[in-house]
């Protein structure tokens, strides 16, 4: 900072003041500024208010407006913006003098608007001088008033001496210039006289003002050199605490207390012990900016006294626990730590020496030297900045061989941080001084925000003056030549908005004042970036940016991408990267990637990728990011920092990405590690497969991952991993469907895994099912995923399936979802137990496991794999010698497998599909599977005609002909009597014993006595078979002891019907009587209780003829009985569903009829629209289909065939009965002409 290069920019705007016409009047002996005026105290002791801006619209009272604060002049003023409070310091007589007065403005301007019902006249008595003609203009609002000096003895430490003579007071500064101010005087006012008169006292030689007054009630002029005040310079801190009014005795006196609030004010007046010259500057930094941590008590003078100094340091509250253990590490700790929120800063500056207090909260105070080499400073050459910094101009004085000054500044080390740094400035390393460079002359030092203000007064040319504003953080002159001239110069005033510099209107040639100001405002940060940018100062513009409030975020982005074009431009590609990488996120990438391309600059590519893909900046990275960073690395074939890439926390990149494209470049390793930080499981295991080519290994990691990990990982790798290492990989599928000793799964009722792999496409999944369907298992998946795997390799399958399936899990997974059910034609009765009347055959969920094991077993030539040409993997290509890995399942005997298929057929009936089953055992010519199957799905009448071709069989011998006959007729007695089907099988039965040249006859004699036992036959259709033979040589005996046993049964059967006849005769007889006695006689009820609550009849009373009598209210119907109604109902339908039954056979014409009838209206209802009237009896017409179905079902379309009960009377059966498949029974001459089972 000390040796470096001033830029000059043009960081103001110069414009008039707004007030300047109405500040020409005035008689201005000090002003300050709010943030919408301009306060003024004159010489008469008025307070006056003059509009700061053009076109205001603040919260004032409009136009110029004042109030009269003293009787004598007012020599300081200061604005203090946290409380909205005005602090003067002024003189209403010789005794009362040096007062200092807090102003409410909000009071004030309320006052002045009458809105608390105050007129001036009442509060002007307190004016001392003022006569009641000026009441309306000079009037006092409230205020609190805190006296410097008190009338009744002088200040202490000898501030008494400075009332002794006028001449040792020093002039209150109008004009920097003080023989030009000697030479001015005030313009003359009507109330000169009543205002500056000497004090009744008549002590004229009390204050020196007093004496000039005298002199100037006469002459009736008023001078600028008359103004004189003990006070040398004062502050206030922003909140009122504290107040330091610096004397011209070298004593400052301190009010410690709210100022606003009289009686809480402590006033302690302090000098130094250090200091010899005079003193010229107090500063309160405020509490939150400067803040004091201190371990050494003492009161007063003391603690200089003992030789030692305590450090103190400006501590923001986040920095305070920072340096507490610095602080107390660096002081001897022989007393109890103050707290930081009791101490105030307090800095004085003498001409030789500068030093800093620490005023506590009780009163007690401490003085610390700070280590500036030049000593202190002369008038108007310290001050503070808004961050608490004090910056003090060395006391000598520029000369024609040094063209400047030295300026100290006691604060941190840099100066633009945006936020406050704690610092010591009783520490040497505290202390920077900043060379300045001026015409020489005398200098007056100002702040302004960040700025540095030095006014300087030309030694040849007094009126002459020089502004500058300079930029400590970045060594900027912000005015340019035309601003920094200015003539006889009075004062200058900045805040936080602007600054405004007073001087001389030189268009008046009288030597009365009148002064004009120049309004300095800052430019905007856009005019102030472009300033810098037609520089190249883009390091000051980052500077900048960075401290500015509010500022747009990208506004740094915008410098750092046009820093970084400016670098690039000059061929400084490393520093353009520096500031290319700052823009990511707000630059897009492609930008800076495209100049970088080429093999010259992949370093400079490198970094900026590598901090594209930093974790902060990940949501900019996609997957060219990624691979462009990834192949730099390999083309470079820098292995290291690839590895170091991958292995950084703060990086996030695409995995799948970084992982092709390491397989690609041949480092796997590398791909590893990314796959498994990644948590990619898949890409773990294929990367072991194919690029490491370690088959065992791939399935041990497969066998540390979880269920919902490993399933994927198979049923996609499977192939490959089987065609490596064949029964390892089997033994791990085995442990993958049957129990899964790795972690269960995470959730178990959501939708299916979804895919790891690119080609996960190909596998389907079902939503709310497993990879291959079926319910989702905690600890075991659906083998029936994996299928797929073992397409050549049957051996492999047939082990897989056999462990799955005699583990019993499928036993689990079978009792979750609904079975589905396959009707089955043929219906018959298994070996085992009777079969219903409608059969059905289950096939479990995982009926595909179990067909594909039985078919394993069937098969005849089972190979180890069925694989023509080897295909090329990546596993296979590298040479896998380990015996573990190429271990394969020993083939089986086709006898042994035989075995099982037996046991598997009856083990596990009804969980594989039963009709494929048979399908199979066909094709393999499996002939046990094959009659164990017709037999359990009941098909009768395919077993009959599998053994009537080995009875017609010529070639066959005698005992496999007596075989297959036992056979035959063990299948019909297997044959449930009540179905439809068994008079079928005995007919079939008959007729291929019939057909047959070498039957026996016993073979036949044994039939028919069955048949005749159990009722299986009419006999009549037996004996039409029996006749219908192409050769029939039958005795007589054969048949002769069945026909008797018939004839005896039929006449039995007879004697009973005509005694049931009989009975029921006399039954209607009964009833018929009963009837006609209820028409003709009366019938008495003598019923007393209720039939349904058993409770005694009361009215109403119902009576039924039925002898039951109700309560009204216990009736369920008033016209039926509770008791007979429902069996009244029972045999009216019983009866309705008889006469309908009945009608084809009672009018057989009519019921054709009918049926034509119903067709039609069926046909014409598709036609019709939703909602159209019932058909005829009240139905809704149906479709054509459905008419002709139920009337082909009701018998319409055929005579009726003979029935077992048909005997020699003739008589038949009331009902037709009917095939299940819709058709009508064969007779006996069409069952004796059938060639082969497939007529039936």
């Amino acid at each position: 900072m000390t040796d470096g290069v001033w830029r000059s920019f043009r960081f103001f705007d110069s414009e008039a003041l707004a007030a300047a016409s109405s500040l020409a009047e005035l008689n201005v002996v000090c002003s300050c500024l709010t943030p919408t005026s301009l306060v003024v105290g004159d010489c008469e002791g008025q307070v006056l208010f003059l509009e700061r801006h053009p076109a205001s619209t603040a919260a004032s009272p409009g136009g110029r407006w004042c109030f009269q604060a003293y009787a004598g002049p007012v020599t300081h003023i200061r604005y203090c913006a946290l409380r909205n409070t005005l602090i003067t310091i002024g003189n209403d007589d010789a005794v009362h003098n040096t007062i200092l007065r807090v102003w409410d403005l909000d009071q004030l301007v309320a006052l002045y608007r009458g809105l608390l019902g105050l007129s001036p006249a009442d509060v002007s008595t307190s004016v001392p001088g003022a006569s009641a003609a000026d009441a309306p203009l000079r009037w006092r609002p409230p205020c609190q008033e805190h006296r410097i000096l008190p009338a009744s003895k002088g200040a202490s430490g000898g501030a008494s001496s400075a009332h002794a003579s006028c001449e040792e007071a020093p002039l209150v500064t109008i004009l920097l210039d003080e023989s030009k101010q000697m030479q001015c005087h005030f313009k003359p006012s009507c109330t000169t006289a009543g205002t500056l008169s000497p004090s009744p006292t008549g002590n004229s030689t009390a204050k020196g003002f007093s004496s000039h007054a005298g002199e100037a009630g006469s002459t009736g002029v008023v001078s600028c050199g008359s103004i004189r005040s003990a006070v040398v310079s004062f502050d206030v801190v922003p909140d009122l605490s504290c107040a330091a009014v610096g004397l011209v005795t070298r004593d400052c006196v301190v009010l410690q207390g709210d100022l606003a609030k009289e009686r809480s004010v402590r006033v302690l007046t302090i000098r130094s012990g250090l200091a010899k010259g005079a003193l010229t500057f107090v500063g309160l930094p405020s509490m939150q900016l400067a803040t004091l941590w201190e371990t050494k008590g003492g009161d007063h003078a003391s603690d200089i006294s003992g030789g030692g100094t305590s450090a103190f340091s400006f501590l923001t509250d986040s920095a305070r626990a920072l340096t507490r253990s610095a602080s107390a590490s660096k002081v001897d700790c022989s007393g109890d730590a103050v707290t930081a929120a009791g101490v105030q800063v307090l800095y004085t500056v003498y001409e030789d020496v500068v030093t800093c207090w620490a005023l506590r909260a009780n009163g007690n105070w401490s003085e610390y030297p700070c280590p500036t080499s030049s000593g202190g400073a002369p008038r108007f050459g310290a001050a503070l900045t808004s961050r608490g910094e004090l910056l003090v101009l060395c006391k000598q004085a520029a000369s024609h061989a040094t063209t400047g000054s030295r300026v100290v500044r006691l604060g941190p080390a840099d100066p633009a941080s945006s936020v406050p740094v704690p610092y010591d400035p009783t520490m040497k390393s505290c202390v920077h001084p900043i060379h300045v460079d001026h015409v020489p002359g005398r200098c007056f030092l100002y702040t302004h925000r960040q700025y540095l203000v030095l006014l300087v007064q030309h030694d040849g040319r007094p009126e002459q003056f020089q502004l500058q504003c300079l930029d400590l953080a970045y060594r900027i002159r912000g005015l340019s030549r035309p601003q920094e001239t200015y003539t006889n110069c009075a004062m200058l005033l900045a805040d936080e908005t602007d600054m405004l510099v007073l001087f001389l209107d030189p268009a008046v040639r009288t030597r009365q004042l009148a002064l004009r100001g120049v309004r300095l405002r800052e430019a905007d940060t856009q005019t102030k970036l472009e300033l810098l940018f037609s520089k190249e100062c883009y390091g000051i513009a980052q500077q900048l940016a960075q401290t500015m409030e509010g500022a747009d975020p990208t506004l740094q982005l915008r410098i750092r991408k046009r820093y970084g074009d400016y670098l690039y431009g000059k061929r400084k590609f490393d520093e353009a990267m520096a500031q290319y990488v700052g823009t990511i996120g707000h630059l897009e990438s492609s930008y800076v990637i495209q100049r970088y391309m080429g093999s010259a600059h992949m370093e400079q590519l490198i970094r900026y990728l590598e901090e594209l893909h930093n974790e902060k900046q990940s949501a900019h990275t996609n997957v060219a990011h990624t691979t462009l960073l990834l192949k730099c690395y390999i083309k470079r074939k820098d292995e290291a920092r690839l590895k170091a890439f991958i292995h950084r926390d703060d990086v996030r990149f695409d995995a799948k990405n970084a992982i092709e494209v390491c397989r690609e470049g041949g480092y796997a390793a590398a791909a590893l590690h990314i796959a498994d930080r990644y948590a990619a499981v898949y890409d773990c295991a294929r990367i072991r497969l194919y690029d490491m080519q370690e088959p065992l290994e791939t399935l041990s990691y497969v066998r540390t991952l979880g269920i919902d990990e490993a399933e994927p990982i198979c049923s996609q790798l499977g192939k490959d991993l089987l065609l490596a290492a064949p029964r390892a990989t089997t033994e791990l599928l085995i442990e993958l469907c049957v129990h899964w000793k790795g972690p269960g799964r995470r959730l178990v009722n959501v939708p299916a895994l979804p895919a790891l792999a690119p080609d996960a496409a190909r596998f389907p999944t079902c939503t709310g099912d497993a990879i291959g369907g079926g319910p989702r298992h905690p600890h075991h998946a659906n083998a029936s995923a994996f299928l797929h795997i073992f397409v050549d390799a049957p051996v492999c399958l047939m082990n897989f399936l056999r462990a799955v399936v005699e583990s019993g899990v499928l036993n689990e997974d079978a009792a979750t979802p609904a079975p589905m059910q396959m009707a089955v034609e043929g219906n018959a009765a298994t070996p085992s137990s009777p079969a219903p009347h409608s059969p059905t055959v289950t096939s479990g969920p995982h009926a595909v496991l179990y067909n594909t094991l039985l078919e394993l077993y069937m098969t005849r030539e089972l190979k180890s794999t069925l694989r023509l040409v080897p295909q090329t993997t990546a596993a296979t290509a590298g040479a896998v010698s380990s015996a573990d890995a190429t271990a394969e399942f020993p083939l089986e005997p086709y006898k042994r497998r035989l075995e099982q298929a037996r046991t598997f057929l009856e083990a596990y009936k009804g969980r594989y599909d039963h009709y494929l089953a048979l399908n199979l055992a066909h094709q393999h010519g499996f002939e046990d599977g094959i009659l164990y199957l017709l037999r359990l799905l009941g098909l009768s009448e395919e077993i009959l005609g599998y053994y009537g071709a080995k009875l017609n069989d010529s070639n066959s011998t005698p005992a496999e002909r007596h075989e297959a006959t036992a056979k035959l007729f063990q299948a019909c007695q297997d044959s449930p009597a009540s179905d439809s089907s068994t008079t079928t099988m005995w007919m079939t039965l008959l007729s291929q014993l019939m057909r047959t040249a070498k039957t026996e006859s016993l073979d036949i004699v044994k039939v028919l006595d069955y048949i005749e036992a159990h009722d299986a036959l009419s006999p009549v259709v037996v004996l039409q078979i029996l006749s219908s033979g192409p050769e029939s040589t039958l005795d007589l005996r054969t048949v002769r002891n069945y026909c008797q046993r018939c004839l005896l049964k039929q006449t039995q059967q007879l004697q009973e019907v005509l005694a049931q006849t009989s009975q029921r005769l006399g039954e209607m007889e009964r009833i018929k009587k009963e009837v006609v006695a209820l028409q003709t006689s009366a019938v008495v009820f003598q019923a007393t209780t209720c039939a349904h609550c058993h409770q005694v009849l009361d009215t109403p009373t119902v009576y039924f003829m039925c002898r039951h009598a109700f309560h009204h209210r216990c009736l369920y119907t008033a016209a039926e009985c509770n008791v007979c109604a429902a069996a009244h109902r029972r045999q009216l339908d019983t009866t309705r569903e008889a006469a309908q039954h009945d009608l084809p056979l009672q009018n057989p014409s009519n019921f054709a009829a009918q049926l034509f009838q119903d067709v039609k209206c069926g046909r014409d209802a598709t036609d019709e629209v939703a909602g159209a009237g019932a058909g005829r009896n009240g139905r809704t017409p149906q479709d054509g289909f459905r008419v002709v179905a139920d009337y082909v079902a009701r018998g319409a379309l055929g005579a009726p065939p003979p029935y077992k009960d048909a005997g020699p009377f003739g008589c038949q059966s009331p009902t037709v009965p009917h095939h299940p498949s819709g058709s009508h029974q064969r007779g006996a001459a069409g069952v004796a002409g059938a060639d082969d089972l497939d007529t039936w």
